[in-house]
């Protein structure tokens, strides 16, 4: 898979299965976990394509993680930092703290690719461009003003949460069956609870006429629709109902009749 949506380290930090059981699992059965996400990434795929897919760009590829997310800012008047680049994971959460204030190539700040959690460089220069690197992604800042030290700028996740938390259910659900279960512990009848909305869910999203859940391109981003919606059949253009629609109004225009008549 050249995109995945969610690693290792992100399951971790969402699923609500223990780390212990966690890390037994990778130990009694290394590579299962990442296999899991790679199949249900898959299935979650194939469900999504009709509505998401967009023909006329990229194929019927799917939307999610081909933009760099925007970096919001926040603190002492910021200036414009921005991403650019095609980001490697969908997971990524990238943010950055100014640490020591002042204009570009002064100021430094350290960088995280998992919301601050860990950091991957501290101490780091201010520059036009600023490789991220392993993520595919760069930091663009801007020379116009002075940086303070309480900047700081953080960017969702190139592919919605809504499907990482679906990956991280389906596949915790998975990661139970395999360390083995009691049915009636609550916190799994709490699970497929969740496993059920999930299902739901993907349904609602992946319904090309009906569908009740609208995906972004990201979080911060506009819908990722392409096809289907009201009044439209998604196997022609969306077009063709408006079109109809004229003809019909034309044709009442001409015969002096009121629509409906």
């Amino acid at each position: 898979m050249s995109f995945p949506y969610l690693d290792l380290l992100g399951f971790r930090r969402r699923t609500t299965m223990q780390e212990a059981d966690v890390d037994a699992i990778e130990t009694r059965s290394p590579g299962f976990l990442v296999g899991r996400i790679k199949t249900r990434t898959s299935r979650l795929n194939a469900r999504l394509r009709k509505r998401y897919g967009n023909a006329v760009n990229v194929g019927n590829g799917l939307p999610w993680g081909n933009v760099p997310p925007t970096l919001i800012p926040n603190g002492t008047l910021p200036p414009a930092v921005f991403l650019s680049g095609k980001p490697t994971l969908g997971s990524l959460e990238i943010l950055i703290n100014v640490t020591t204030p002042g204009i570009l190539g002064v100021a430094l700040f350290s960088w995280s690719k998992d919301a601050g959690v860990s950091f991957v460089a501290t101490g780091a220069v201010t520059a036009p461009i600023v490789v991220f690197g392993g993520t595919g992604l760069s930091a663009n800042f801007s020379n116009l003003s002075s940086y303070s030290a309480d900047n700081v700028y953080q960017a969702a996740s190139p592919v919605p949460e809504v499907i990482l938390d679906w990956l991280t259910v389906l596949v915790t659900v998975d990661a139970y069956a395999k360390r083995g279960v009691n049915p009636s512990d609550p916190q799994i009848v709490q699970l497929m609870t969740e496993y059920d909305r999930v299902l739901a869910e993907v349904k609602e999203a992946a319904d090309s006429k009906d569908g009740l859940i609208d995906i972004p391109v990201s979080e911060d981003q506009d819908s990722a629709v392409t096809t289907g919606g009201p009044l439209g059949y998604s196997e022609t253009s969306p077009y063709v109902w408006a079109t109809q629609e004229q003809l019909q109004g034309e044709l009442e225009d001409q015969s002096g009749a009121g629509t409906g008549s």
